[in-house]
């Protein structure tokens, strides 16, 4: 039967299965049973106006190889296929116009560190989003204990490009009969665990934030 019911202000879906695929977006009352297991974070990027070959050769950077630092709070960048420059790192950890800003400022303050003689370029675009985090550190994809009819996927830690993709072929075997122990490693198929005091998440990770960054600037 149809056991679950999505209700919208467009109308409502009656489903006898559901997956929670909602990564750095999942509210804690969406289901009581993954309520406290994730914790989103905020990663930020920019991009500038293109550049031309000579700039890009002036610059050093002629490939799309991405790149990144070795920080506990990494930052990464990449050469657009139409010359611009994609420079990504974490965000703040209150989010807004203020937040974004912030961000945008520590991406060209990295950029000037690594090219010391060089002005960044004019941003053309920012943006920041919610990834997702799991108190294990780990990727979440399984089926609820409390309700197998109920799987999830999420919780990619910022690499939800590869993951999110393996994440959903693994999910949709589940979905379709298969066996935890034949499609998912044994680090991914534990049961969701939840942060200690989920209410104090934020709090935690601004503390994190801080002892990362001490440790990145000594």
């Amino acid at each position: 039967g149809h056991k679950h019911r999505l209700i919208t202000r467009a109308g409502s879906v009656h489903a006898g299965q559901v997956l929670i695929a909602t990564n750095g977006y999942t509210e804690d009352a969406l289901h009581p049973a993954l309520a406290g297991t994730a914790l989103p974070v905020i990663s930020s990027i920019v991009t500038t106006e293109p550049l031309s070959e000579d700039e890009r050769a002036k610059l050093g950077w002629t490939t799309e190889t991405p790149l990144w630092d070795s920080r506990h709070l990494l930052h990464y960048g990449r050469l657009l296929a139409d010359g611009r420059l994609l420079l990504g790192g974490r965000g703040d950890t209150v989010g807004g116009e203020a937040g974004q800003a912030a961000s945008q400022a520590r991406l060209t303050r990295w950029f000037h560190a690594q090219f010391p003689d060089w002005a960044m370029p004019p941003n053309s675009h920012s943006w920041s989003g919610l990834a997702s985090m799991s108190a294990r550190r780990t990727p979440m994809v399984g089926a609820l204990k409390e309700d197998p009819s109920v799987f999830y996927a999420l919780a990619y830690h910022g690499n939800g490009v590869a993951t999110g993709t393996w994440a959903g072929r693994a999910a949709s075997a589940l979905i379709a009969g298969g066996q935890p122990s034949e499609v998912l490693p044994a680090v991914v198929a534990q049961p969701p665990k939840r942060f200690p005091v989920p209410a104090l998440r934020r709090l935690f990770l601004r503390t994190a934030y801080a002892a990362y960054g001490l440790r990145d600037a000594v």
